[in-house]
């Protein structure tokens, strides 16, 4: 925060850190509520945060699979949870001006439809194994990208009569410590 403000030193704007586990459902219900406790407008949801090719067998603390639970399950949660005040900051805002941005990777692109509907999950809890793992890291990372360009669809079929406008995006090739946990 410190060199955001060293950059924009004339800025008035405020910087607000609220911490988000997107590995725990509680700690993301918890980072909603402390987000809806001091804002009542929301014009710009960037659903950027996510793992890659976690140690093997990570999971969430709930027992998901840790790829898909942070990147798809807890991302549609706090989305999901910060929604009421997403539509209502279109009320007072211009057209096309409030956004869902769901960034993904073309990774989702090497992945077939199909076999990612036929592959979820058929309960509301994880199983021991819940098959995820038996892809293999990168499978089950396209998998979660993949899940994230359908989100974005799905969030915009159901808010489209709101006005809100979700998209997805490739971020494309970025210079980062996404392969940390790689040898």
């Amino acid at each position: 925060m410190r060199s955001i403000r060293a950059v924009v030193p004339e800025s008035s704007g405020e910087l607000i850190y609220i911490p988000l586990d997107l590995s725990d459902f509680d700690m993301v219900k918890t980072a909603a509520n402390a987000f809806l406790a001091r804002e009542q407008s929301l014009h710009l949801l960037i659903n950027n945060a996510g793992v890659g090719y976690p140690p093997w067998g990570s999971r969430m603390a709930q027992g998901w699979e840790l790829q898909l639970g942070v990147n798809c399950l807890s991302t549609w949660l706090f989305t999901q949870l910060l929604t009421p005040t997403v539509v209502s900051t279109i009320k007072a805002s211009p057209p096309n001006s409030v956004r869902v941005v769901w960034v993904s990777s073309s990774a989702a692109e090497g992945v077939n439809p199909k076999n990612f509907v036929e592959g979820l999950p058929s309960n509301t809890q994880p199983a021991a194994n819940d098959g995820y793992e038996n892809r293999g890291s990168f499978q089950t990372y396209c998998l979660s990208k993949l899940g994230r360009y359908y989100y974005a669809a799905e969030y915009a079929a159901r808010h489209k009569r709101d006005g809100v406008v979700s998209v997805s995006l490739n971020p494309g090739n970025l210079d980062s410590d996404f392969w940390r946990e790689q040898p």
